[in-house]
């Protein structure tokens, strides 16, 4: 311990000591930075990285975890490793105060998710420890709509409406991970019918880390992540927020999601240490698909069950990287061939799309630190020799400010289907523009965040058949003005080209759309006691016709008592128009992600209940229900309930063990 911290790190640990929030709470924090309309998937992964991260805190001291800490730049991560070359291991995570650019904010987000234990040594795996000092983890649940739709009327889908979930995970230490589980969605067929397997689609990954030049290892369901997402990024897109900045950064061997139908790749990974600084992976995979177009994973209807793993992609590739504390250097290759080929529907939108069976994109990408000057980019090169690029910057102003700014250009026909950089489209294609962050921090405790994107898309896209632009403004004041309460105003502003009106010639004319959405959060929270206030509106304009506008107010509150933690929730919602509908985050049991889309006139009710029997039994349930005043009915198409309300029930068991103790 360095003599000269002890006093003011036992102050500060003393003064900000407090129960350790339920990581609902966490990620309820962080969702109220995120544009909630994006693909749910990103929130789901989002909340499964957290969620493991709450259960298995990272040693601070090991630099060879700090990645997996994804709000962590390099720069961040750079100057913790200088600071630890200097004084030596962290001894307490109030010791990160000292450590430019680790601010309060940022220290709280991070305390439970870290811990400041002893460096780790790297030690022989023996299958007798493996076996008998590992933590089993059961976790099984189920759930339904109450109310009976117009498909399971009239036997439309093969299955009941129940969903039903199972996970099992098995680890030891941080160094072998084993998983195995499952998902049922409402309808489809369970132990019968086209699944006389039960579920439709088996996840599972065997994970081993650290075991010489072998550094990770993963049989099964994974994913891959490299550089800014360009040449190969598989799962949901790099998240970003109000806090998050462009530069990327992480592991590049990944577990699969523990539900997802899509997006993991299914084969092995290895990644090995050639030399303290220079890595190589390679990695295969061999997956069925439904499609490489806006896969659904729902198999309940005819129809769909025709398409069900239909396509088979064979991908695989490799990726060598170069590594120091102010340098990274990639490259990476990656080939993909598909059975039977694919075909894309002849549509406006989608003539630069990928069709045929075979598909390679190689890619390099760097980061580079001067100082405080952080240069990062990637360029890419897809199989039609098609290019596609970012590249950008971030750097600390001041203590708690920071300013970032990149460029991209990806080309009409860059085709990758397992892209997913920085940008506004769902594929990494026909864009370019550029982007602006900036965060400061005022006095008496406010905090600024401003960010800016101008676009531009040279060819057609969805619902805009001809060349295009965009403009997306966000900005947020957030203060936190007691020990207790916190008070957050927040504006985002989209501007867009949609089609207005088509020619004789087969040309269209494009109109410029826009919505502005405001949104107030007051925040009151204790050690046991929480309360969210919400206010949202929302407006959508379109030239010529009358807005369309949404108003939504909410308030949930939180009681923890001993081992019971009870949430419950309050909306209510006027919204005129599809195009002004407000998404509303909420709070949902463990590997669980759900966001209320508010549309028409009503309220919204919902309560969670976690219970912890003991510490290796825990209970959970949620009931919500949704009634519109404006509607007399609910849903659409099969989905579609005759009566103006729809309720949910789920509930949820979990099950650890431990085979002995040391």
């Amino acid at each position: 311990m360095k003599p000269h911290l002890l006093i003011f790190i036992l102050l500060i640990a003393a003064t900000t000591a407090s129960a350790q929030q339920p990581p609902d709470l966490l990620f309820d924090d962080l969702l109220q930075q995120y544009d909630l309309s994006e693909d749910s998937e990103t929130f789901t992964e989002l909340q499964e990285q957290l969620q493991q991260l709450y259960e298995h805190p990272i040693n601070i001291n090991d630099s060879s975890q700090l990645h997996q800490l994804f709000f962590l730049d390099n720069l961040l991560i750079h100057r913790l490793l200088v600071y630890q070359q200097e004084y030596g291991p962290l001894a307490s995570l109030q010791e990160l105060h000292f450590i430019n650019g680790f601010d309060s904010t940022l220290i709280a987000l991070l305390q439970p998710f870290v811990v400041a234990g002893p460096p780790s040594r790297s030690q022989p795996l023996k299958l007798h420890d493996i076996l008998h000092y590992g933590t089993h983890d059961i976790l099984t649940g189920g759930g339904r709509t109450l109310e009976t739709s117009r498909a399971y009327r009239n036997s439309l889908y093969e299955g009941d409406p129940f969903r039903i979930t199972f996970r099992y995970n098995f680890r030891y230490r941080s160094r072998v991970q084993l998983q195995l589980s499952g998902e049922k969605d409402p309808g489809e067929a369970f132990f019968h019918g086209s699944n006389p397997q039960g579920f439709d689609r088996y996840n599972g990954y065997l994970l081993l880390n650290d075991c010489g030049i072998l550094r990770r290892f993963i049989a099964g369901s994974y994913r891959i992540r490299i550089g800014q997402g360009l040449t190969l990024w598989t799962g949901a897109k790099p998240y970003t927020s109000y806090t998050s900045w462009p530069c990327r950064s992480g592991q590049v061997i990944n577990p699969g999601s523990v539900y997802s139908e899509y997006n993991n790749l299914y084969g092995a990974a290895a990644t090995f240490a050639l030399t303290p600084h220079i890595d190589l992976t390679a990695f295969v995979s061999s997956s069925r698909l439904d499609s490489l177009a806006s896969p659904t994973g729902y198999h309940r209807t005819a129809s769909e069950l025709r398409k069900e793993q239909r396509l088979h992609e064979f991908l695989y590739g490799a990726n060598l990287q170069y590594n120091t504390s102010a340098l990274h250097l990639g490259a990476t290759i990656q080939s993909s061939r598909y059975t039977p080929p694919v075909e894309r529907a002849s549509l406006p939108y989608n003539q630069y799309d990928f069709q045929g069976s075979r598909n390679f994109n190689a890619g390099a990408d760097a980061t580079l630190l001067i100082r405080q000057l952080l240069l990062f980019g990637e360029f890419s090169l897809s199989g039609n020799r098609s290019p596609a690029a970012i590249a950008g910057f971030q750097v600390p102003l001041a203590q708690d400010s920071k300013f970032s700014l990149y460029y991209h250009n990806y080309s009409k026909s860059y085709q990758n289907p397992h892209s997913a950089a920085l940008g506004y489209n769902t594929r990494n294609s026909n864009e370019k523009g550029i982007s602006a962050n900036f965060l400061m921090a005022l006095p008496w405790n406010f905090k600024w965040y401003l960010s800016a994107d101008l676009l531009q898309f040279p060819a057609p896209r969805y619902r805009a058949y001809a060349p295009s632009r965009a403009a997306v403004f966000k900005t947020q004041l957030s203060n936190k003005f007691s020990q207790h309460s916190t008070l957050q105003f927040s504006y985002r502003y989209k501007d867009y080209g949609r089609n207005a009106t088509s020619n004789s010639d087969g040309s269209y004319l494009l109109e410029q759309v826009s919505r502005h959405y405001l949104q107030t959060l007051f925040e009151y929270r204790t050690e046991t006691f929480r309360s969210l206030s919400r206010m949202a509106y929302c407006t959508f304009n379109v030239p010529s016709e009358v807005p369309q506008r949404g108003l939504v107010f909410s308030q949930s509150l939180q009681y923890t008592f001993s081992r019971l933690t009870l949430t419950s929730s309050l909306t209510l919602f006027s919204i005129k128009g599809y195009d002004a509908r407000i998404y509303v985050p909420e709070s949902d049991l463990p590997y669980e992600y759900s966001s209320a889309m508010l549309y028409h006139d009503g309220f919204r009710v919902y309560a969670v209940l976690r219970y912890s029997v003991s510490d290796r039994l825990s209970l959970g349930m949620k009931y919500s229900h949704t009634r519109y005043f404006d509607q007399t009915t609910c849903g659409s198409g099969n989905d579609l309930i005759d009566a103006p309300h729809r309720q949910m029930l789920k509930f949820q068991v979990r099950w650890k063990f431990q085979s002995k103790k040391r």
